[in-house]
């Protein structure tokens, strides 16, 4: 069955009206008003010829408005029965749709039972550091997707995560542990060497970090000036605070600070 446009045949393509009359009488109406002047006395000129001009424009555009109300007439009639056919045909293919949508979502939870079966079957010891969800692929439900080929990228993702693994710790490296937990949650082990030098350079920043002696030492070559102190009372006792500046090279004061930092010392910091 096909859809037949009965009536019009053909549209109308132009409406036409004497529009260069119009336009030639407009415009020669129009042109003795543009350089007016009105003064008091020839004010209520100005204000006739103000109702005279929104007269005629509201006759033309009621012109319009009965041309468009009568074209759109039939058009109205027409686009309310042809959404009334619409409706009609929506009703069952909605329905069909559900049914179809609740297939494919079937077939998708039996495909993925499908690729979890699978992977369970070849995953063997590293069940331990991977799982599906890890590599999981949504593209891998599409009915393009053929399921021996899932099967292929699983297998690919499996060696290529005992290779890494092989070679952080071939690494015999005393963070083994982090790494490999910064590389199982990126599946990336140029990110698992970072993590490799981020814990190397830390541990050789904390060797660096002078000992307590050597604070303490280092404290006693500084100079304190400027010596306050302030008292409160308590019904209980008296509270003394004693502040004081000290005086230092950059590592010193930076060793001092790191020094009361670890003692759980309050200090007002470094200026």
């Amino acid at each position: 069955m096909e859809f037949q446009l009965i009536t019009p045949k053909e549209f109308v393509s132009v409406i036409e009206f004497n529009y260069d009359d119009l336009h030639k009488w407009i415009t020669d109406q129009v042109e003795k008003y543009q350089n007016l002047t009105y003064t008091d006395e020839t004010i209520k000129s100005a204000k006739e010829d103000r109702a005279a001009l929104n007269k005629f424009k509201d006759r033309i555009d009621a012109a319009r408005k009965d041309v468009k109300k009568r074209y759109l007439e039939p058009y109205n009639t027409f686009e309310e029965k042809v959404k009334t056919l619409i409706a009609l045909i929506d009703e069952p293919a909605k329905a069909i749709d559900t049914q179809v949508k609740t297939y494919e979502e079937k077939k998708k939870a039996e495909k993925q039972e499908q690729i979890r079966e699978y992977f369970n079957a070849v995953i063997g010891d590293l069940s331990k550091f991977l799982t599906l969800d890890q590599i999981f692929d949504n593209k891998w439900l599409n009915a393009t997707t053929t399921i021996k080929s899932v099967q292929t990228q699983i297998d690919q993702t499996i060696e290529k995560v005992k290779f890494d693994l092989k070679t952080i710790k071939d690494l015999k490296s005393e963070w083994e542990l982090q790494i490999i937990d910064t590389y199982l949650k990126t599946l990336d082990v140029s990110a698992a060497l970072r993590e490799k030098t981020r814990l190397e350079e830390r541990k050789k920043e904390l060797e660096e970090t002078p000992e307590p002696s050597e604070i303490k030492q280092t404290v006693s070559e500084m100079e304190i000036v400027e010596p306050t102190t302030e008292e409160s009372s308590t019904p209980e006792q008296k509270i003394y605070t004693r502040k004081f500046w000290v005086k230092g090279t950059a590592d010193q004061l930076r060793a001092l600070g790191q020094y009361m930092k670890d003692n759980n010392i309050e200090y007002g910091g470094i200026e």
